[in-house]
């Protein structure tokens, strides 16, 4: 008897054979990973479904999630050129997940959500959901003291804020970086 089955797998991670444990997660976390198309909004038909560990940072998440579309679509698809989104609504109102190597939990990353993976075009300046204007939000609009997720000095995603707004510039300063590095 009991109450209804509830979807479920075991995911284990760790170093097998070796002295240290492997741990085993009954309840991960499942998400539904969509890809965005060259106008920022998700691809008609291009989605997958899999489970991902609790204990996988952001970064970790975003590297997965490239791994599983890697032969799926014809994308050039790494962590350095590319980042995801997480639906918080139904619609089109995704919000982006800082890369900052949080845990996927403290993103807000739960099961059933749908993430969608978005890749910058080679040569682009631009991200295709910016140049479309799908992230809400024109960068003239950003003011002192924002946080942001930007690239930082050795090419990765990393926390800042915002230290200065120009007319064709947004400086900002990275968490834990010297001032040197501001960009």
């Amino acid at each position: 008897k009991g109450g209804p089955a509830f979807p479920r797998t075991a995911l284990t991670y760790g170093k097998q054979g070796e002295e240290t444990d492997c741990d085993v997660e009954i309840y991960p976390v499942q998400v539904k990973l969509n890809v965005a198309g060259s106008d920022g909004k998700p691809m008609k038909g291009v989605s997958k479904r899999f489970f991902v560990t609790k204990k996988l940072d952001t970064a970790g998440l975003l590297a997965k999630c490239c791994e599983k579309l890697l032969h799926e679509v014809d994308l050039d698809c790494n962590p350095k050129n590319s980042r995801l989104w997480r639906l918080v609504k139904e619609g089109d109102n995704w919000e982006l997940i800082a890369s900052n190597n949080i845990l996927v939990e403290e993103a807000g990353v739960s099961t059933g959500d749908s993430l969608l993976l978005e890749t910058k075009i080679e040569g682009e300046v631009s991200w295709p959901r910016d140049h479309a204007g799908l992230n809400g939000r024109d960068w003239r609009e950003f003011q002192v003291g924002d946080r942001v997720d930007a690239i930082c000095h050795v090419d990765t995603w990393k926390m800042g804020s915002v230290v200065e707004v120009g007319e064709k510039i947004l400086k900002v300063h990275f968490d834990g970086e010297h001032p040197k590095f501001d960009k």
